[in-house]
């Protein structure tokens, strides 16, 4: 009796965890479109430590795949190195790493004597910011630790129904601004953010949904048997595509124009490989979406004000964020100023003579932001990070189409490279939404759909080759 209660325990957990996932993605995606809400933060952070500590002791959940482990390194060892810099060092060491002068002049003004201090300019901030680092990573080890049937037999109907809520609510927003349809009071008031609070990262979300559309299209197409049925579902997925297009402009994010040319690129490729084949299309496709994203990233400024203007008439831009942040790196380069510390060290080199009323606290340059506060060791870290991405793109797009789980993993890559391209000009990871989407797509990536749960192997066959053909499906 106890065995027969174990076993359908243990059942019954196996058939909620592919209910579990989604529900629990959607209920994170819609709290967690801002970085600056500390109670939201602090649930989020103990869920991810839980889900950690259920990955090291369940016996259930399969092994961490390679590639995830090698991320999740590179995440400890991100954590060894913010360590580093909360480590006190002697006050003579400290004076003579970036930025210990003016750490022993301000020690010197309050009279007091120099003692035992970190190379984190901002300490608790530093502390803070790697907290964050957690809700992401959690996400990731549990997912990867998961069948792929579990990770992504639902994902794809979320992950489109999400967007095309926070489109709908982004026109709510707009028809009526003076409502409570927007969820932060520090947003862009007057813009459809939708569930963010910024239109910036409402439209680089909306694009990263857009591959999964295709998958989705895609994956009703293969239905043979249900041939009627699949193709209106198809169609559904191309006309949210579509929409989540039109909600990309309605933002008036020139980035996310850029963005939206290489996801909606990439989503006609999921959906028809065949067009690989045509080097015309493979030489013109890419480059087209690469022009454009440049184009408008580049000139975004002039078509655009990032943040608005002064009242003296000056209007503050990237140009000048990244000229100040350039100035910064040559005094941080090697050590860094410490997690976190971004803002107020900006304000130390900020130009009296061109200040606005503004508040500028990103680089809108997530690298160089970046390189300021981790020095060359973070940059090494980062630029390994990249190497793997990279790898895992070549990993997936090289991979035969009719291999089970492809499309699924070229739809994460394409969505994941959107906001690494995204924080040349922003800082879309910074928001845990966009986080979470990012480490689930890593997850998707290394999950190996081959293995095959053991209910799916005993599952008995039909007594009817008709009942079969009914429950045909292309897994892709």
């Amino acid at each position: 009796m106890a065995s027969l209660v174990t076993r359908i325990r243990r059942q019954a957990l196996h058939e909620a965890i592919p209910f579990a996932l989604p529900l629990g993605l959607c209920v994170a995606f819609l709290i967690t479109g801002a970085s600056g809400n500390a109670l939201v933060n602090l649930a989020l952070q103990l869920l991810a430590v839980a889900l950690l500590l259920v990955c090291v002791w369940s016996r259930r959940l399969r092994p961490l795949p390679e590639v995830s482990r090698y991320f999740s390194v590179l995440a400890v060892l991100f954590v060894g190195l913010v360590a580093l810099q909360l480590l006190p060092l002697p006050a003579s060491i400290r004076r003579g790493l970036p930025g210990g002068q003016e750490v022993a002049n301000a020690f010197q003004l309050i009279g007091a004597e120099m003692g035992l201090t970190p190379i984190s300019l901002t300490p608790t901030e530093s502390f803070a910011a790697i907290t964050m680092l957690l809700i992401p990573l959690g996400l990731l080890v549990f997912s990867s630790k998961l069948a792929w049937s579990a990770l992504t037999k639902r994902l794809v109907p979320v992950l489109a129904g999400v967007g095309l809520l926070s489109f709908a609510l982004g026109i709510a927003q707009v028809g009526a601004p003076g409502s409570g349809f927007y969820f932060y009071e520090n947003t862009n008031v007057g813009l459809p953010v939708g569930f963010f609070a910024n239109a910036n990262h409402q439209a680089c979300f909306l694009a990263m949904v857009i591959p999964f559309c295709f998958v989705g299209a895609r994956r009703a197409q293969g239905n043979v048997p249900l041939r009627r049925r699949v193709e209106a579902l198809a169609g559904v997925y191309v006309v949210a595509a579509l929409v989540l297009c039109f909600g990309i402009v309605f933002t008036g994010s020139f980035a996310g124009f850029g963005l939206m040319a290489i996801a909606v690129t990439a989503g006609v490729l999921i959906f028809q490989p065949d067009l690989l084949r045509r080097r015309l299309f493979l030489i013109a496709a890419p480059v087209a979406a690469g022009i454009t994203l440049t184009v408008l990233m580049v000139t975004s400024d002039d078509l655009l004000s990032l943040i608005g203007g002064g009242e003296d008439g000056r209007s503050l831009n990237r140009g000048d964020i990244w000229a100040t942040t350039f100035r910064m790196i040559g005094d941080y380069w090697l050590t860094g100023s410490g997690l976190g510390s971004f803002p107020d060290i900006y304000r130390l080199y900020e130009d009296p003579e061109v200040l606005t009323n503004t508040y500028v606290n990103h680089a809108h340059n997530d690298y160089l932001e970046f390189w300021v506060e981790t020095g060359v060791a973070g940059l090494l870290l980062l630029g390994l990070a990249l190497a793997a991405l990279v790898n895992l793109t070549l990993f997936a797009w090289q991979r035969p189409i009719i291999q089970p789980g492809t499309a699924m993993k070229r739809a994460a890559v394409v969505a994941l490279w959107l906001p690494v391209l995204h924080s040349l000009v922003d800082y879309p990871l910074r928001t845990p939404a966009i986080a979470l989407f990012a480490s689930l797509c890593i997850a998707v990536i290394v999950a190996n759909p081959a293995k095959t749960t053991r209910s799916a192997v005993r599952r008995p066959q039909s007594e009817t080759p008709a009942a079969d053909a009914m429950s045909q499906t292309v897994e892709i």
